[in-house]
This record gives C-alpha cells, sequence and structure tokens, in this order.
C-alpha cells in the first residue's frame, strides 16, 4: 500500500512484471490517480487499474475508460463492490 502517488509509481516500478492490478483513489497527494494510471500504462499496457473517487464527472469516466481503467468506483462503496469490480477487471486480463 503506498501513501500517495508518487510512492506507488515506484512501488509499481521496484515491482514490474508482478503487479497485475492497481486500486487506486483519484486524488492522491504528489500524483492525482489518472496521472499515475498514464504513468503506469506507459510501462505496462497490460495492466488492470481501477480508480476511485467520491465524485466522477461523467465525461471524465468515459475518458478513462477510454484510456483503459477497467473500472471507475464511486464513493461511498462497499467491500461487495470493491471485489466484484476487482474481479471483473483480473477476468478481462
Amino acid at each position: 500500500m503506498a501513501g500517495d502517488g508518487e510512492e506507488a509509481f515506484a512501488l509499481f516500478r521496484q515491482n514490474l512484471g508482478v503487479i497485475q492490478l492497481i486500486v487506486s483513489d483519484l486524488d492522491l497527494p504528489k500524483m492525482a490517480g489518472d496521472a499515475l494510471f498514464r504513468k503506469v500504462k506507459q510501462m505496462n499496457d497490460r495492466i488492470s487499474f481501477i480508480l476511485a473517487s467520491g465524485f466522477i464527472e461523467p465525461e471524465f469516466f468515459e475518458n478513462m475508460l477510454k484510456e483503459g481503467v477497467r473500472d471507475l468506483l464511486q464513493k461511498p462503496y462497499d467491500s461487495g463492490e470493491v471485489l466484484r469490480s476487482i474481479r471483473k477487471a483480473l477476468d478481462r486480463g
């Protein structure tokens, strides 16, 4: 688990080839979740990525899906939603 976007990216780089899925908040310190997604995708375009946020503009939601985010979770969410989203993202590979 990372404390901010930069730390998350550093952990991803250190574990390249091992990490298959990233679940990230959109509003992270030091590097926003969408910026983290784009940097990760440059290194591994097959990574499954789920973003979470308290409010997501519909246009932003559509653009992120087009860019390759597997799912967007709207807060508040429950553990069942998170688990279903993770399962769906991993099944799509």
